[in-house]
């Protein structure tokens, strides 16, 4: 609340300010009075006091002297005059002096009076709302920042950023693969040193920017590997399509994230393996939303969507579902991902069969994934899903379009095919991981089924 007092030395004049106008209601409080000038400045050392109400014609320091008093003493005072008659020459000197408006006190009695100290007032508070803006804008100029441009879509073009660069920018500027630009606000053009025309200049379908505070000089490689992880870990959660641009302190990107609670992890990835939110908005709604609130650590997460992403290839009944492993990598920021499973979900509905039949296949996909080391058959997987054999024989081919065995046999072998490729682990091993006590039952298996031997896959 706006701190006040009222100089005059008429006695009733300062009563009659005091008590008939609402300050409350203004936004003011009256803390003193001062029967003249001397008396106003001796009280001024005492209290801060934001507002001086000052007559211009009294004894010992009259409005005029005390008025270069306080504008010399007390900067971030504001100033009104009181006046007996609108005297242009009078009020003309104050304002000359720093006086930034006046009130005529024969208006005491009248309902005026109430609106020239809201329209005083009124004028003080935009006053101050522009005197911040100017320090803003000038701390802005002064402060140094850097600029972070990361890709909203894998099909931007990567050479929009460099028009917003001086040519000696362009050689200055760090380029990190599919993450980002990184630019000093120095070797950006003149017009865009300025945030505001930044954002407004930015194509945000294509790029984001991302103001960084409080600068610091690190070499380059540490410079990639905090922006990577602000792209990867934060960035990927706060990222939102109608937000024209980001600002962040040097010192967050050098903080690093709180690791994802165990514990929060599995029940994210429990409520996942139910989808349940398949067929039910409320519950969809609600992971994505937890998702976004709990961050658990990206990689991790991305990789158990991903893999059930790889899983619905396999639905052969959705001509699409080939296609979908490559459109989710595609896919930047969390927002986008809640998007495209929106859509995916609707597709994983099936029309003729009932939602419980359905989350349960969708169940059994998952389990038979996960578990392809035991020799999990399809009466067991069954049973675990509350659902006939032959009855769930039956809807997993009307739903996937392929039955239980042969997706079963197409899982393990795209595992078996994976850790051929990517670990030395010697072939029995790989075929107890995938189901098959016998190596070679399991070779014979895998030449069935993709016309090589397992020890040649692993030549090439």
């Amino acid at each position: 609340m706006m701190k006040a007092i009222i100089v005059d030395d008429e006695y009733f004049v300062r009563k009659g300010f005091m008590h008939i106008i609402p300050w409350q209601e203004l936004g003011i409080e009256i803390i003193g009075e001062a029967a003249n000038g001397e008396i106003a400045l001796e009280l001024m050392k005492q209290c801060h006091v934001d507002l001086v109400l000052t007559d211009l014609t009294m004894p010992v320091m009259n409005g005029f002297e005390l008025i270069k008093q306080v504008r010399a003493h007390y900067l971030g005072t504001w100033i009104a005059v009181l006046t007996c008659h609108q005297d242009f020459h009078h009020i003309q000197e104050a304002v000359r002096l720093g006086a930034i408006d006046y009130v005529v006190k024969t208006e005491l009695e009248d309902d005026t009076l109430n609106k020239s100290i809201a329209r005083i007032i009124e004028r003080i508070r935009v006053e101050e709302k522009r005197k911040l803006e100017l320090q803003e804008q000038q701390q802005e100029e002064e402060e140094p920042w850097a600029l972070f441009l990361t890709p909203v879509t894998g099909e931007a073009d990567w050479e929009l950023p460099f028009e917003l660069m001086l040519p000696s920018g362009r050689s200055r500027a760090i380029t990190i693969q599919k993450k980002g630009i990184y630019v000093r606000r120095e070797d950006l053009l003149q017009k865009y040193t300025n945030i505001a025309l930044l954002y407004t200049a930015m194509d945000w379908k294509q790029w984001i920017p991302v103001i960084i505070r409080g600068v610091r000089n690190l070499p380059e490689k540490v410079i990639v590997q905090l922006l990577t992880r602000y792209r990867d870990e934060k960035l990927f959660f706060d990222f939102q399509a109608q937000k024209t641009g980001y600002e962040i302190d040097w010192i967050e990107l050098e903080t690093k994230p709180v690791a994802t609670d165990d514990a929060i992890m599995q029940v994210l990835k429990q409520q996942w393996r139910s989808y349940y939110w398949v067929y039910h908005d409320g519950a969809f709604h609600d992971l994505m939303d937890k998702v976004r609130e709990r961050r658990p650590t990206v990689a991790i997460w991305m990789e158990h969507l991903k893999n059930t992403v790889m899983l619905w290839r396999h639905f052969e009944s959705i001509s699409e579902s080939m296609d979908w492993a490559a459109a989710c990598e595609e896919l930047l920021f969390w927002e986008q991902w809640t998007d495209w499973l929106a859509l995916v979900r609707l597709r994983l509905r099936h029309h003729e069969l009932s939602e419980d039949v359905c989350i349960g296949i969708l169940r059994a996909m998952q389990m038979i994934s996960i578990d392809l080391q035991s020799s999990m058959n399809q009466t067991e997987v069954a049973r675990r899903i509350n659902l006939n054999r032959s009855y769930l024989s039956r809807c997993f081919k009307q739903y996937v379009g392929k039955q239980f065995q042969d997706v079963l046999n197409d899982l393990r072998v795209e595992k078996a095919t994976e850790l051929l490729a990517t670990t030395n682990e010697p072939v029995y091993q790989i075929a107890e991981k995938t189901g098959f006590q016998d190596e070679k039952y399991f070779s014979k298996f895998y030449k069935q089924q993709t016309g090589r031997l397992p020890k040649h896959v692993r030549k090439e």
